[in-house]
């Protein structure tokens, strides 16, 4: 029987979202990183100073992720850039769509042996025009998963030999054997099935048992699931319909950060929603996390 988490969210900011995604704990500057995709912003909270900075695109960015000097590397719609943490300069890497315009990276993440895995979606959610692709550190890009309608939540476990996949469309998370030393996926499975009054399952985390975390997109909640027997084993109501991801961090990884999204929303609907696109924290949530996997690129490699 799935069980609900009573401890109650926060409100982290005033800002809104219109499309919150990729939250991210730097654990060393203490802060929490989210995006606003479609306005190309990034957003840091650091929870001691409680300062909120935002760091412009002026492009649609779909992920990011820390890298081992401190900057990001984000997947922009025009390619995987690294941004410089302070100035918010962008620097150029590989664009593996340039051919396709109508095409934007959607949600990305960082293996265990530091490779950048991101993936792309239509802007017009056509089914099938996305894939998933996997950024080497010596600067190779290999597409790994092809015919993708909306590419969603990455997760690996701790002995590092399965990854999790969300397209979200297919309302499944796969899962995958995964070769650590040459990032190889094979053997794909469905891990879990997600019903759909649940909503669809979007960005996900996992934790420190090795059970995922998953934003449900009209769903009003965060859920943890067991993606060894496919069950839910707990729900996180949540104030806003469009829930997209969620991370855990603090000093502890103890603190659930959780994004949300207002886009396509009515009037009606932000009127009953009027805290959708927030970034939520339920504090001390009863779970713990893992530490997210830097980007381990050299400057002379790229």
């Amino acid at each position: 029987m799935t069980k609900p988490l009573t401890q109650p969210y926060k409100v982290v900011t005033s800002n809104r979202c219109l499309l919150g995604e990729g939250p991210v704990w730097d654990s060393q500057r203490q802060v929490i990183c989210w995006l606003d995709i479609l306005n190309g912003i990034i957003h840091e909270y650091s929870p001691s100073k409680n300062s909120h900075r935002q760091i412009p695109l002026h492009d649609m960015v779909g992920a990011v992720a820390m890298c081992k000097n401190g900057d990001l590397i984000a997947a922009m719609k025009s390619g995987l850039a690294i941004v410089e943490r302070d100035s918010g300069a962008v620097k150029p890497l590989v664009d593996p769509e340039s051919h396709l315009p109508g095409n934007r990276f959607n949600e990305g993440k960082c293996d265990p042996a530091g490779r950048f895995w991101a993936g792309t979606m239509a802007l017009s959610e056509v089914e099938g025009a996305g894939n998933l692709y996997m950024l080497d550190t010596d600067g190779t890009c290999t597409l790994k998963i092809p015919g993708v309608s909306i590419s969603n939540g990455l997760a690996w476990t701790s002995d590092q030999k399965t990854m999790y996949y969300i397209d979200s469309p297919t309302r499944k998370v796969v899962a995958y054997d995964y070769n650590h030393a040459t990032g190889h996926i094979s053997n794909q499975r469905v891990a879990i099935s997600i019903p759909e009054k649940e909503g669809s399952p979007d960005g996900m985390t996992i934790d420190s048992e090795g059970m995922l975390w998953i934003g449900h997109w009209d769903g009003w909640q965060v859920a943890r699931w067991n993606p060894l027997s496919g069950q839910k084993l707990l729900s996180i109501r949540m104030p806003a319909a469009r829930i997209t991801s969620c991370t855990f961090g603090g000093d502890d990884l103890r603190d659930l950060y959780i994004t949300s999204a207002r886009v396509g929303l009515t009037n009606e609907q932000l009127e009953e929603q009027p805290l959708a696109g927030s970034l939520f924290v339920v504090e001390n949530c009863g779970f713990k996390g893992t530490e997210a996997v830097k980007f381990g690129y050299s400057e002379a490699s790229l």
